[in-house]
């Protein structure tokens, strides 16, 4: 009976210490990229930072490099609740839903900055899409820029035909196309191996998956393009959230927006490091070369033509960047003599022009005496080309020279001299008013 007595006032007194619940809630977390990747790293922070802000009423036990379920199966498990919550690479669900190819708009956005700016532009429509999908994104986080490693030196597409490219959604796949490269998709868990057994000889990524992967051992030259900043997301099934209480997910929403904030700023800590690392173990890493370049910014350009569909148009990039969608990019170009000795003609002009623009807005049969000088390969192209001419067409009116002058400030900064040639600053007198 003593004994008895013991044990129940024991029982009683631990029931009064106890400050976490009794049955925690515990949600696995299947990651794709190996657990030393920046990525996964923060993925651990963020799980330690919900353990803390909820008082360990929810538990979240990380699993990268594919281990639980393969990178290509994390969304689908995550939709069906096989998993409560995973992260994945945003664009490798673009074929699925193409408004998840966001950030897939080469050299458009190349700093982090910008990727920002554009995310912001993006971000609802995307929540509304994985809404759709069954799904919530917790946060975002963008890998360092993107740039191609091979097996040898590379200069243009002379060098490249035949190549056996590594891709990882429908952008790189048609990259490696335009470059007469054959598109291999290949997990990052399994990259090593395919580039050790001649799967894949080449492939564009950051530095951080050459780390990771310690490519090294199987390639020789990276080429730093920048082409984009993609973004990876951290996605819970939107039953599993729905099914939290508000405290919870409050708490939850702290820790992925704290995390969402470190990551963003250790990927930029890390982008120069990657490379001083690839470098240190033996690769070449240098710039693309301005014709290589050249050509990839041509393909960049063709693949909207073509009918890739971007979620966010040019105008509202321009927005987001904050330009004037209506600035012109192109124009005619008048000798100042023959614009002083003959206004009427420099007069005619601009009318002309006008006119032109007006009918190509308007009438659809006039499209078809050009198109033979269009180069269009196919009905979509085509249409998709008129649409983007259709598009850019400029307000009529006096050009506001202040957001011009802005405007090329930004494309010298994105381009260079490959884009604006030397000019910095805009030239007075460079628009013409009749």
């Amino acid at each position: 009976m003593k004994f008895m007595t013991s044990v129940l006032m024991s029982a009683v007194a631990g029931s009064f210490f106890i400050s976490a619940p009794a049955h925690a809630e515990k949600w696995d977390m299947p990651m794709a990229y190996a657990a030393t990747n920046f990525h996964s790293k923060m993925g651990v922070v963020f799980a330690d930072k919900v353990k803390d802000y909820t008082g360990g009423s929810l538990e979240i036990t990380v699993h990268p490099g594919g281990s639980l379920f393969k990178g290509g199966e994390i969304k689908r498990a995550v939709q069906t609740g096989q998993a409560p919550i995973g992260e994945r690479f945003m664009s490798a669900h673009a074929n699925e839903a193409p408004l998840l190819g966001w950030d897939n708009l080469p050299f458009l956005a190349t700093t982090y900055e910008d990727n920002e700016k554009l995310w912001a532009a993006a971000k609802d429509k995307v929540n509304a899409q994985l809404s759709d999908l069954n799904l919530v994104a917790l946060y975002t986080c963008a890998w360092p820029g993107q740039g191609f490693y091979f097996k040898k030196a590379v200069s243009s597409s002379a060098d490249t035909k035949g190549v056996k490219f590594r891709s990882y959604n429908s952008a790189t796949a048609t990259f490696a196309n335009e470059l007469g490269m054959l598109p291999v998709q290949v997990e990052a868990a399994e990259l090593s191996q395919a580039l050790a057994t001649g799967v894949a000889e080449a492939f564009i990524s950051s530095g951080a998956t050459g780390y990771d992967r310690k490519v090294w051992e199987h390639l020789t030259h990276y080429y730093k393009v920048n082409a984009w900043l993609p973004r990876n997301y951290v996605i819970v099934n939107k039953g599993m959230w729905n099914g939290l209480d508000s405290t919870t997910k409050q708490a939850v929403q702290k820790a992925a927006d704290e995390t969402g904030a470190d990551c963003a700023a250790e990927s930029a800590r890390l982008a120069s490091w990657y490379f001083e690392q690839l470098e240190a173990n033996g690769m070449k890493v240098e710039d693309a070369g301005p014709g290589f370049l050249k050509e990839l910014k041509a393909i960049g350009a063709k693949m909207q033509a073509a009918g890739l569909r971007p979620l966010v148009t040019v105008q509202e990039a321009a927005l987001a960047l904050g330009l004037n969608p209506d600035t012109p990019l192109l124009g005619y170009v008048v000798q100042g003599a023959l614009l002083r000795d003959h206004p009427d003609v420099a007069a005619g002009l601009v009318k002309a022009s006008r006119a032109a623009k007006l009918l190509l807005a308007s009438d659809d049969a006039a499209w078809q005496a050009l198109r033979p000088q269009m180069n269009a390969k196919s009905e979509a192209e085509f249409q998709a080309l008129i649409a983007g001419f259709r598009q850019g067409i400029p307000s009529a009116g006096a050009v506001d020279e202040a957001v011009a002058a802005k405007l090329l400030a930004v494309m010298a900064d994105l381009g260079g001299a490959e884009l604006v040639g030397n000019l910095k600053t805009l030239p007075a007198g460079t628009f013409y008013t009749p």
